[in-house]
Parts: C-alpha cells; structure tokens; sequence
C-alpha cells in the first residue's frame, strides 16, 4: 500500500473538505505515518475515515476527528500540553512539534512503552509519558495551556479545568450515554468555562469520565 498517496488523500477527501484550515495540523497529518501507530493486522485501515484499532481494546479516533480537536486546541509554540489516555501516541505526535512540551498519561503499561518507542522513533524529544489513571489528569507538571483526552468522554472532566491556564482549552469526543457522539472543546477564561460542540462524530473506543453516581433518600 501507498501510505504516501493515502496521506495525501487524507488531507483531500477528509480533512479540508470539512474545514480543517490550520496549515500546520494539516502538515502534521501529511507526515506522520499514522500507520504505524496502528495495530500491525490494521495497518491497511489506517486512513480511513473511521477509528482504527491501537491494540489492546484500543481504537484510534478518526483522522478527521483529532484533526478537529487538535485544531480547535489553537495550538501555539510556547503552549504546554497534557494528553490523556495516549495508547500508541499518535495524537501525541501530531501535537508535539507544534508545541514545547507534551505530557502524555496512559494507564495501561503496554501502551505506554509502545508510544513512547513510538514516538521517539518520530525523533520528537519534548515528550514525558507517565503511566496513571486518565482521569486524574497529571497535577505534578500543571497548569497546561491545551489537553486532549484521546477517546469519549460521559461526564464533564471538571476535575480537570485546575490543571488548565486561565487561558487553557481541552478538548474531547463527548459522548454520554444514549446520546450522539460530539466533538467538543472548553476553553478557561479565568475562572469561566465555556464549552462547545463542533460536529457530530463517530463514536470513541474509549469512554472515560462516566458521571459520578448520584445518591437518593
């Protein structure tokens, strides 16, 4: 397979069809090879317009929809950035040489070690991996100026807003249950969150931050 052409297609028929503006984000997806950050057996679905299994349970989002996310971060050159539930790392290696600095949180060890090779193999240096619980986020290297949970979420990640700038955004597939799957992205403005859905999308492998149970009398 042509992973050239069908990076190059990508850009075509997905992402600038359907806004993807940021010359930068577009250059990122134009070369990095997403195919190897899949599992090997799904490597020829790399490009597709669909997730595309990581491993170990694990799905990448679509192209279209990190590239959205990613986009809607407003990523700068001096802005620090947390990555939650990171798997293989690709959405970390699209955002690291856009940035300073990446911490990304994977809870499952595997994956971990399997991103960071990865990569380090992308010869992107600014990059910490820790292996923790993706909803706690990672207060030690706080306050960050973007984070992308990697998958769905079904509760807002309020914990998460204290780890952010007063300037900070995070960004995520927001999918409660029973409902349609949304990108969505909270941007800080001092202590005022204000959040919004950018477009329907296809559900996440992952669904983390489920709402806390609630307590009847």
């Amino acid at each position: 397979m042509d992973h050239h052409t069908a990076r190059q297609n990508l850009l075509d028929s997905q992402l600038r069809p359907n806004l993807v503006t940021d010359q930068a984000v577009l250059a990122r997806f134009a070369n990095l090879p997403r195919e190897k950050f899949t599992s090997h057996e799904h490597a020829h679905l790399a490009y597709a317009d669909a997730p595309v299994p990581q491993g170990h349970g694990r799905m990448l989002l679509s192209p279209l929809a990190l590239a959205c996310l990613v986009q809607a971060l407003q990523l700068k050159a001096t802005d620090r950035v947390l990555v939650l539930a990171a798997g293989t790392g690709y959405a970390v290696a699209v955002m690291a040489p856009l940035v300073t600095s990446v911490v990304a949180v994977e809870d499952n060890a595997y994956l971990a070690d399997l991103g960071k090779r990865l990569v380090a193999d992308q010869h992107l240096g600014n990059v910490k991996w820790v292996v923790d619980e993706h909803d706690k986020g990672h207060k030690a290297a706080a306050p960050y100026d973007a984070i992308l949970i990697d998958g769905g979420i079904a509760a807002t990640p309020t914990d998460l807003y204290t780890q952010l700038t007063p300037q900070g955004r995070l960004a995520a597939v927001w999918q409660p249950a029973g409902q349609p799957a949304q990108l969505w992205v909270a941007r800080k403005h001092g202590q005022t969150i204000l959040t919004e859905t950018l477009a329907e999308t296809q559900p996440s492998g992952l669904v983390a931050f489920q709402p806390k149970p609630k307590f009847e009398f």
